[in-house]
């Protein structure tokens, strides 16, 4: 069992909602009102009952209160295999939330909905925190509270226990109580995938290694595309998980504690290295590039997976160097990349680079004025 709360700023259309399935044809067989619920019939005698109390209330507090803050909407989730026991025990479960909740139904004109549309059996209830004698619902602390009172409940009743109160079970927040959503495993694979990664770019590489793409839009936002082609923009993502904010999280994490440590144990690794072979050892699997400079390997950047750390810090003198290549034996498992900085036919292609880049910004910065 689960209790959840409902919070959004649309409450009254939701409990409307609620109303409004007791008599759709394709939902009333499988949606009732509870019976010792019944306080009101429709939804306009209900929310005029909640407008009375906020009126009421307002006048008291010097302060303008909204439907949004006033109703309360806590859904009670059943495992399906409680099935055959709830219409044994159900009335007394209703009865110990609201006790342990210091509810009163009438007071605080509650409503309740059975719902036998999922495989789970699930009841809603709304209900307004002012109280018709004035009283105040404590909500301080309910989500910790709700909790505690499923435990309870669960064991008084030998009810199914919840995936996420079971030992080295899953941890789902805010998702489907007993199965987690796509966009649920996505959110942690993000998660996972800042933890892992230096550069957006690795980021990216990560994500991609379990059968996500992250597409980079013009207008500077991110596309998560799943292996079966669903596309989830970032505005509906949290903000951690779109474009802007990638970037300063990733940047604040380069310099954790965790993150410097790992490089000083890679360092002092390498530095024990002798030879470039002994450094193609410590990285199975991976790419490894550097530059040569006279008698010093230097700029090393190790690329697993597309996951890079770079290592520009760190010099290397008098190491037995290979020569140069571009690319290892393919019998290797390594693919190592060196680049010789006295290479002239590097320094002309990179001057050359500079030159194009330099015209173009001629032309960028050139105008006409007309007389």
């Amino acid at each position: 069992m689960r209790i959840k709360i409902i919070s959004h700023n649309r409450m009254k259309k939701s409990v409307e909602y609620l109303f409004d399935k007791l008599t759709n044809e394709d939902t009333k067989d499988t949606t009732r009102m509870y019976p010792s619920l019944s306080t009101f019939s429709n939804s306009d005698s209900f929310f005029k009952s909640i407008y009375a109390r906020i009126d009421e209330q307002s006048e008291k507090v010097n302060k303008n209160l909204s439907v949004n803050n006033t109703t309360k909407h806590l859904v009670l989730t059943f495992h399906p295999n409680d099935k055959s026991v709830l219409p044994q025990y159900m009335d007394e479960i209703l009865k110990d939330v609201f006790e342990e909740l210091k509810i009163d139904p009438e007071n605080h004109h509650l409503v309740g909905f059975e719902h036998n549309d999922r495989s789970h059996p699930h009841i809603h209830i709304a209900f307004s925190r002012i109280g018709v004698d004035g009283t105040i619902f404590d909500d301080q602390k309910l989500g910790w509270k709700i909790n505690e009172i499923a435990k309870k409940i669960e064991k008084k009743y030998s009810l199914t226990i919840a995936a996420d109160q079971k030992p080295n079970g899953i941890t789902i927040t805010r998702k489907h109580l007993y199965k987690p959503t796509k966009r649920g495993k996505l959110l942690k694979l993000i998660n996972y995938g800042i933890l892992e990664s230096n550069s957006i770019t690795e980021f990216q590489s990560v994500l991609k290694r379990h059968g996500v793409t992250v597409k980079k839009l013009e207008n500077g936002t991110l596309n998560y595309i799943t292996s079966d082609r669903i596309v989830y923009k970032e505005e509906i993502m949290p903000k951690e998980a779109r474009l802007h904010n990638l970037y300063n999280i990733i940047k604040t994490q380069k310099n954790s504690k965790e993150t410097i440590d790992k490089r000083i144990d890679l360092q002092n690794k390498i530095l024990k290295c002798k030879s470039i072979k002994d450094i193609k050892d410590l990285f199975p699997n991976s790419k490894v590039y550097y530059q040569v400079d006279g008698s010093f390997v230097q700029n090393i950047t190790i690329d697993a997976d597309g996951e890079q750390i770079k290592l520009n810090n760190l010099i290397l003198e008098n190491i037995e160097l290979d020569p140069y290549v571009k690319s290892y034996d393919t019998n290797n498992s390594i693919n190592f990349v060196s680049h010789n900085s006295n290479d002239n036919s590097f320094d002309e292609k990179k001057q050359k680079h500079l030159d194009n880049k330099n015209k173009k910004k001629g032309k960028r910065l050139g105008f006409k004025v007309q007389i």
